[in-house]
């Protein structure tokens, strides 16, 4: 998920990732969620898209802080 945060245009690929069984919250090797990567990069579909896709049904918090203390 990180990574499809990094497309210019990753909305077929995140909802693609998200029907295959990805988890929204996985962490990369630096702690960073797809939320933390879309935003470090400025992409603003990927960040509608995350937060489109985050519901309470998931139990998931899109303000969480990376390995680093950031958010």
């Amino acid at each position: 998920m990180t990574l499809a945060a990094s497309l210019s245009d990753p909305r077929s690929m995140m909802l693609t990732l998200v029907e295959a069984g990805a988890h929204l919250d996985f962490r990369n090797a630096a702690g960073q969620t797809a939320i933390h990567q879309a935003a470090k990069l400025g992409s603003d579909v990927a960040l509608q898209v995350l937060l489109t896709l985050i519901h309470p049904v998931y139990n998931l918090r899109p303000y969480v802080l990376s390995a680093n203390g950031s958010s």
